[in-house]
């Protein structure tokens, strides 16, 4: 189908579950549909379930590597391996550098956050990737940042205290 008619027949699905409250059963590989008309997701692999949770959980916190695989391709974080390939001087850093990354949802999508630890903790952030996903009105955001300064372990701990997952690569 072409994209209008797709969005018009989800749109009318939508419409029916909320009008009618029926459930409706929806197998896809279109995490875009997911995201439009889906509240709650089984993920399946092999034909056995691997994962069940709302959608915003899916995307926000996914659990099983399919779900984590899914996840990524949709929302273009799998292109850091490339940027990486093709930059190798993003990952050879200084000792003084951290490269991380932080996947932002919840409360802490509403905050300054690397405002915040760079004025608190005096820490240079430069953005090296970010995405950001609208889901059932809740923002998810994803960002790959070089951290600097001597209080850069300080930021990171703060970091863990937030409503955030935060990975170092280096």
């Amino acid at each position: 189908m072409d994209p209008q008619t797709t969005k018009t027949i989800l749109t009318l699905l939508k419409s029916l579950n909320q009008k009618l409250g029926i459930t409706i059963v929806v197998i896809t590989h279109e995490m875009d549909v997911i995201k439009e008309i889906c509240d709650r997701v089984a993920v399946m692999e092999s034909g056995s379930v691997k994962e069940i949770s709302d959608v915003v959980s899916i995307f926000s916190k996914p659990q099983a590597q399919i779900s984590k695989d899914f996840v990524a391709n949709t929302t273009n974080i799998n292109q850091l391996h490339q940027i990486f390939q093709d930059n190798p001087e993003i990952i050879n850093l200084a000792d003084d550098r951290e490269l991380i990354r932080i996947d932002f949802y919840g409360e802490s999508t509403k905050d300054s956050t690397i405002s915040y630890i760079s004025r608190v903790f005096d820490v240079d952030t430069s953005i090296v990737f970010a995405n950001i996903e609208v889901i059932k009105h809740d923002i998810i955001g994803s960002m790959v940042v070089i951290l600097s300064g001597e209080r850069r372990h300080e930021a990171l701990d703060y970091l863990q205290t937030i409503d955030a997952k935060v990975e170092v690569y280096k």
